[in-house]
């Protein structure tokens, strides 16, 4: 598979957190789509079994409450990232088809500008997910400068003089 849609390239995305994301080459109208190429795998098989790596990325392979297939998306769908705020989502999963082929696509649901992000709605469970990971984050960071605030408060190898200089620097901030 080689991903060839000159109208999309990647870089680092404005979601934090997110990594890299995809963003438009040029201008794209709303309506336009860009197909979510992958490898489809059948719902509850061992194949689906052996990708549970992927199951936070996976697509449902048609609308229908009882569709049979996922698909594990590949090129430039796979990095549509998750917009934080739904307002900046710009992109919705539709099933079209095209040339009596059914396929599974991102529909550009506004107008996007060259160098926008391209960023989609991965559901309630994502937000939740995104939520508790950026609640994580902080209390990781604070549990980090009470550790390092209580070591230089044991005055080994004179760090007290940090800690003296770190409260000066916190004043000015």
């Amino acid at each position: 598979m080689e991903e060839a849609d000159d109208r999309f390239y990647i870089s680092e995305s404005t979601q934090p957190g997110a990594g890299r994301g995809l963003f438009a080459a040029r201008d794209i109208s709303e309506g336009d789509f860009i197909e979510v190429k992958g490898v489809m795998v059948e719902k509850g098989s061992v194949a689906d079994d052996c990708t549970r790596y992927a199951d936070s990325f996976k697509f449902a392979s048609d609308y229908a409450d009882s569709y049979t297939h996922h698909i594990i998306p590949i090129g430039y769908a796979g990095m549509v990232n998750h917009a934080n705020e739904a307002q900046r989502g710009n992109v919705k999963i539709r099933h079209v088809v095209v040339g009596g082929e059914r396929l599974c696509v991102y529909r550009f649901a506004r107008d996007v500008s060259k160098g926008e992000e391209i960023l989609g709605d991965y559901g309630e469970e994502w937000g939740r997910i995104n939520d508790w990971s950026r609640r994580v984050n902080e209390s990781a960071e604070e549990m980090e400068d009470r550790e390092w605030r209580s070591f230089l408060g044991r005055g080994l190898y004179k760090l007290d003089k940090l800690r003296a200089i770190e409260e000066k620097n916190a004043k000015y901030q």
